[in-house]
């Protein structure tokens, strides 16, 4: 039996794919293919490079690896990821997708056709960055001469893309959409990333059909997407989580 996992963007919130990949470890359930999205598309690269889900946990808790993530300041413009790709350089040793132990698709958007991109061959770093790259936050990575920033604009939960390279595919949403009060929203900032994750939530709901199983908690809305202080609570959800949806599944 083929499983696919789908990682979903989300931010720091995507600690809760590390408690996940830790349950599957735990229960032997072998991955044939993983697919990513920012957030996801970090984790599951790692993950497949053979970074373990202790030490995935390990380097957010004791360093400060979403410090990249963090909202910038109006008058210092938009950030770079020179953070994120120092800490790919010192903890994946594949330089190319060929050389990750698990295949692995991620997604980025293309500012310039105005298409989603699908990475799977070739140089592994510059893809991931782009897939991270928020939009508002971040400086837009070039590819190919190209410009391309965060796959969530257009597919956050990247399901479609792998529905044929496996037999089930669990997919695992860091974005469910909740209620929120009005006095939230009170910056532009608060405005900005309500609307992205309004508008993340809208073009999950087609790839959440193509998973026969998904990972979902109304709780994680209660934690930001750019706090790591609260790293261990998110793991520790994603594996519950992950314990209620598979445990008993492919044994």
């Amino acid at each position: 039996m083929r499983i696919g996992l789908c990682l979903s963007g989300g931010g720091a919130r995507g600690i809760y794919h590390i408690g996940v990949l830790q349950f599957i470890k735990e229960a032997g359930i072998d991955l044939s293919i993983i697919s990513g999205c920012s957030a996801g598309a970090l984790i599951g690269v790692l993950y497949s490079g053979g970074v373990s889900p202790e030490k995935l946990l390990n380097l957010s808790i004791k360093t400060k690896w979403f410090n990249f993530l963090r909202p910038a300041l109006p008058n210092k413009g938009l950030m770079d990821l020179n953070y994120l790709e120092q800490l790919l350089n010192q903890n994946l040793s594949a330089e190319a997708f060929e050389d990750l132990k698990i295949p692995v698709k991620i997604i980025a958007t293309n500012l310039i056709s105005g298409k989603l991109r699908i990475f799977e061959t070739g140089s592994v770093i510059k893809p991931v960055l782009a897939s991270c790259s928020v939009p508002l936050l971040f400086k837009p990575v070039e590819i190919d001469t190209e410009l391309f920033l965060d796959g969530g604009i257009l597919m956050n939960l990247p399901a479609s893309i792998i529905r044929d390279d496996c037999d089930i595919l669990v997919g695992v949403s860091l974005m469910p959409v909740q209620a929120i009060k009005l006095d939230e929203i009170n910056s532009s900032f608060k405005l900005l990333t309500r609307v992205l994750e309004l508008s993340v939530q809208n073009n999950s709901k087609l790839q959440m059909g193509f998973c026969d199983i998904l990972i979902e908690s109304a709780q994680i809305s209660n934690y930001s997407k750019f706090d790591l202080n609260t790293a261990e609570d998110l793991y520790k959800l994603g594996y519950q989580a992950a314990k209620i949806a598979l445990e008993g599944k492919f044994i």
